[in-house]
């Protein structure tokens, strides 16, 4: 995941505080007999965030996640593409997703 240092310096050379790092998640419902749907597996979400002044978006199951997709300029652009991923998701599942530990 790409991450800015808590603070930088800007042209002129003074300290600024970076822009603090959002995340959005939104949990996923599988159709019937998908087996992430399954009882007691970790649950899996698609995940929205902003480092520095881009978003980003990636799947989370559990403790592990895929790279990110992005960067997108708007949220809104970004929660389109969430909406997207999560709707297909549902539909054909996770099998095709190369997750990655956290």
């Amino acid at each position: 995941m790409f991450t800015l240092p808590d603070e930088y310096e800007d042209i002129t050379g003074a300290r600024t505080q970076a822009p603090s790092v959002e995340h959005h998640a939104t949990i996923i419902k599988f159709d019937k007999g998908l087996p992430e749907a399954a009882s007691g597996a970790p649950p899996v979400a698609i995940e929205i965030f902003r480092a520095g002044f881009d978003w980003y978006c990636h799947v989370r199951r559990g403790t592990e996640k895929t790279q990110p997709i992005g960067p997108y300029t708007t949220k809104q652009l970004a929660e389109q593409i969430q909406d997207t991923r999560r709707s297909l998701l549902a539909k054909r599942g996770t099998s095709m997703l190369r997750f990655i530990p956290d």
